[in-house]
């Protein structure tokens, strides 16, 4: 734009038919330019990218490794050693102690492989465990509780799982 031009004109001429593209940086041409990195990140309430894999995470199952860290960061505090409520532990490998493993409180499987309607823990995070004949209260005890996100993307982890 010329100095004291209108902008106005200077846009509509950039416009034109003859107006070339403003060029794409090149990548190659500037090596000291650092890379885009996508860091994984907690795409459970934000519904974005962030993790660049091109497709938002809602509406696919959670890995065993985003289990575990759910459960690490809200169960521990009540499932972990030798005095576990309800004798389930939840540290180390999640799967281990719940995948095919009755429920004390139900006698119905924690995570029933391939359906989560058959699984109590569950149920228990959902809070309808008196649906498999379970009592006590919605896990995690006073919240906060998943909300139908994370309960969707749980269920789908579950049915995932070979029967």
């Amino acid at each position: 734009m010329a100095i004291g031009g209108d902008a106005a004109a200077d846009a509509a001429a950039d416009s034109g038919p003859d107006a070339t593209p403003d060029a794409a940086p090149d990548a190659a041409a500037t090596p000291d330019a650092a890379p885009i990195v996508c860091a994984p990140v907690d795409d459970l309430v934000d519904d974005r990218d962030g993790d660049c894999d091109g497709q938002i995470d809602e509406g696919l199952p959670y890995r065993a490794e985003q289990v575990q860290a759910l459960f690490d960061r809200q169960c521990l505090g009540c499932h972990v050693g030798p005095g576990a409520s309800s004798d389930l532990r939840l540290a180390g490998d999640f799967r281990d102690q719940t995948v095919g493993v009755l429920s004390l409180q139900s006698l119905q499987p924690l995570i029933a492989p391939g359906d989560h309607e058959a699984s109590y823990l569950w149920h228990k995070l959902a809070g309808t465990a008196a649906r498999l004949n379970g009592g006590g209260d919605r896990m995690p005890v006073g919240g906060p509780y998943w909300d139908a996100y994370m309960l969707d993307r749980l269920a789908r982890f579950i049915d995932a799982l070979p029967r």
